[in-house]
């Protein structure tokens, strides 16, 4: 049985496909009918070149074909090609079930940030950060974010149009989304650009946290080593006493690190046990800031660092119930956000699973810290994050010791 593998092009860009019948497939070129072949049929050593040769029904001429994804799995600002200045939009930047999606100028929000994340190699869902609610067609054709039911409604296919441009149809009813206006809805195939949709990977910075156990940091050398940010712890809360203690370098690194130049953000490890605890903890780093003079000079945002004491006897925030600490974690949020300041949520890929309940606290930023010990080696936690710590095995110039490494993927 033979298949057309590509449809357009001259006949040396042209191969057909041979079922060998045993889940393995040879490539014949249209224009000389000769086979894909490894060379010398050296199918055990790496790099060994594919040539074209007659067929002889050897394995060196058989290939099994598997399905790859067409768009990775990761998060993408999505624009249409009639403006690649707009970008998909949640309307009013809400988490409510059935909000509109629209194109708008780029905000620099969650909002309009989507994951991508395939189901079977053929559809994939949309999936809005701040919400973690995914593109949905309704009965009228229109497109909003809603509660994921793993629907048809919610799965799209890609259809590949070249220039990095896609077409993307609905599997609940084969049409296509589709700009009208500022709206996205869904309407019948048409040979327009707005049909045609581009997915933009995000900028990424690179950037490191500190505190006094990183010694007395150079920041010049740090600025010249390629870090774009850091975040700077401020101090502590004592895990057996429950009181505040500044970081001996806090102060010393804000200066320094803004003297380069560098963008800064700031946490607090937390032990508050109740939510006017955490409360406390925020206009505790606050009013640090406000000590030194640095209060309108934080461009990351303020977290919270929620994690296991390692004391013995646990520390005195360790057995907190779930929901007290979700809360713990909101009161601090909330109070960083109505001083004017960015909250942020720290804690690692188990502690969100098993310690928060993430859910209650999608409308914040997320730290994540799981350690894949390489940028490129991303995380599989399925919820979103603006900022990754990779590693705690980094080498920064300037640093006297190992650092933690920080990916960023929100532009503040």
């Amino acid at each position: 049985m033979l298949f057309n593998l590509i449809t357009v092009g001259a006949n040396n860009q042209l191969w057909l496909i041979k079922d060998c019948g045993d889940g393995y497939f040879s490539i014949i070129s249209k224009e000389s009918g000769l086979y894909l072949d490894v060379t010398g049929a050296n199918v055990s050593t790496a790099e060994t070149n594919i040539e074209l040769w007659y067929n002889n029904d050897g394995d060196a001429q058989k290939f099994k074909l598997l399905p790859i994804n067409i768009i990775n799995n990761d998060s993408y600002m999505i624009s249409n090609q009639s403006n690649n200045s707009m970008f998909f939009d949640v309307y009013g930047n809400t988490q409510d079930e059935n909000a509109n999606i629209q194109i708008w100028p780029k905000n620099n929000e969650n909002n309009q940030i989507f994951r991508v994340e395939s189901t079977d190699n053929v559809n994939y869902k949309i999936i809005a950060r701040h919400s973690n609610k995914v593109l949905t067609v309704l009965s009228d054709n229109n497109v909003v974010q809603a509660t994921d039911t793993n629907s048809d409604n919610q799965q799209w296919i890609f259809e590949t149009i070249g220039n990095d441009y896609y077409k993307i149809k609905s599997k609940y009813n084969n049409l296509y989304l589709h700009l009208n206006g500022t709206n996205i809805e869904v309407a019948k195939e048409q040979k327009t650009s707005a049909q045609n949709f581009k997915f933009n990977n995000l900028d990424q910075k690179t950037g490191i946290d500190v505190s006094e156990f990183n010694g007395l940091i150079n920041w010049e050398y740090v600025k010249r080593s390629g870090i774009d940010y850091a975040m700077i712890r401020v101090g502590y809360r004592g895990y057996r006493t429950g009181a505040f203690a500044e970081d001996r370098y806090f102060r010393q690194n804000v200066i320094g690190a803004k003297k380069v130049g560098l963008k800064i953000g700031i946490y607090i490890y937390t032990q508050a046990v109740n939510e006017q605890e955490a409360i406390e903890e925020a206009n505790w780093t606050i009013n640090k800031l406000k000590e030194i003079g640095y209060e309108n000079q934080i461009d990351y945002p303020i977290a919270i660092d929620t994690e296991n004491s390692g004391g013995n006897p646990p520390g005195r925030a360790d057995g907190l119930d779930i929901d007290t600490r979700t809360r713990v974690c909101a009161a601090f949020c909330n109070t960083i956000q109505a001083n004017g300041y960015r909250p942020m949520i720290y804690a690692s890929r188990n502690w969100f699973y098993n310690k928060l309940n993430v859910n209650q606290l999608n409308q914040y930023n997320i730290w994540l810290a799981h350690y894949t010990n390489s940028p490129n080696s991303k995380s599989d936690y399925k919820y979103h994050y603006e900022m990754w710590q990779y590693t705690d095995f980094g080498q920064v110039m300037g640093i006297p010791t190992n650092v933690d490494m920080n990916i960023c993927y929100h532009n503040y």
